[in-house]
């Protein structure tokens, strides 16, 4: 039986944590005994490789240059098959030349190190090949993937919407989000503050925390928006929230394969999403939801208006979106593949 090391150094839970803790989960116990380790310092870390003696050390990198202290360590164990999944796979950015430069130049020397990876979507890959120098023979596409959500209990739902004051009449517009930079909430306060048909009878639903949540506040009443904008704040179950939205939408300006937008279709919620990163392997105009260009927040409006005017359009694209998900993204499936990874990497061990 190999053993493989699970390595992070996220310090907030989002979608790439969300991937590694189903890895962790449905990984073969038969095949492999798996171990987590997560921020540690290079001296804890290789004292933790020297004493477990992992075959394989799989790095969960939330940034191309995550990790890198820890990769460095890890490669001078000569031994041991260094493996990592990327998910964004875009170019570092900073306000500081300097420090995008040294971001950049860290991220090219460690991933070096590591000898096979994998992306989650095939558009994922190609940006990541192109931006780090990568050859495509060295990575694999796992999709993301998720149970659908069979329950068609309401209840809970409507429960929490009398909680959060929003009224049975009411049209509701949601997110499930980090509320960070990249996640373009500020793009979808505008969008909404936008929307002029029966805009009293319309609510935002923003599930989510982080840094920005003060500033995204502060810009929802600067917008207009007091009394139709909710921030829900973080959420270990988000299904009852999913399943209290009318209509979900991403406003992302970057992504690679979003577990938030896998979540909303998988609980039959109509779909409006940017066309970012792997989005368009997982969404499919006109047919299980509509997609529009990152920043745009006129776009998004009309977007947003025409699918809230049209309920039979809105619940068609819903039931879509579910089916589309359990045919082509379940959990069994990324399972499969990542143990068709792991599986392959073995043999050249």
């Amino acid at each position: 039986m190999k053993k493989i090391l699970f390595y992070t150094d996220s310090k907030e839970f989002g979608g790439a944590e969300h991937y590694l803790s189903v890895v962790l989960r449905r990984i073969s116990r038969q095949k492999y005994t798996p171990l987590l380790a997560f921020g540690l310092n290079p001296l804890r870390f290789a004292l933790l490789l020297r004493r477990e003696k992992p075959d394989i050390v799989h790095f969960n990198l939330p940034l191309a240059f995550s990790c890198a202290a820890a990769l460095i360590v890890c490669g001078r164990f000569k031994k041991i098959k260094i493996t990592g999944t990327v998910h964004s796979v875009e170019p570092p950015s900073s306000r500081f030349p300097f420090l995008k430069h040294l971001k950049k130049l860290t991220a090219l020397r460690t991933l070096k190190l590591v000898q096979r990876f994998i992306c989650v979507s095939q558009k994922s890959k190609e940006t990541f090949c192109k931006n780090y120098n990568i050859t495509p023979e060295r990575v694999s596409v796992v999709y993301n993937g998720l149970d659908v959500f069979e329950t068609e209990d309401f209840a809970p739902a409507k429960k929490l919407k009398v909680s959060l004051g929003i009224k049975e009449n009411e049209f509701v517009v949601g997110t499930v989000s980090r509320l960070v930079n990249k996640k373009g909430i500020e793009v979808l306060l505008k969008a909404f503050s936008r929307i002029s048909i029966q805009k009293d009878r319309q609510k935002l639903l923003i599930v989510g925390d982080g840094i920005l949540k003060g500033r995204l506040i502060k810009a929802a009443k600067k917008l207009g928006l007091k009394g139709r904008v909710i921030f829900a704040g973080h959420q270990n179950d988000v299904l009852p929230f999913l399943l209290a939205m009318d209509l979900f939408v991403m406003p992302s300006l970057s992504e690679s394969m979003p577990f938030a937008l896998m979540e909303a279709m998988a609980a039959g919620r109509a779909v409006i999403s940017t066309e970012v990163g792997g989005v368009k392997e997982l969404v499919c105009e006109e047919e299980n939801g509509l997609l529009i260009p990152p920043a745009d927040p006129e776009r998004l409006c009309n977007a947003i208006s025409l699918l809230s005017g049209d309920r039979t359009r809105l619940y068609a694209l819903g039931k879509a979106a579910k089916k589309h998900m359990a045919d082509n993204f379940s959990i069994d499936s990324m399972t499969r593949g990542t143990g068709q990874f792991f599986d392959a990497v073995v043999l050249s061990l």
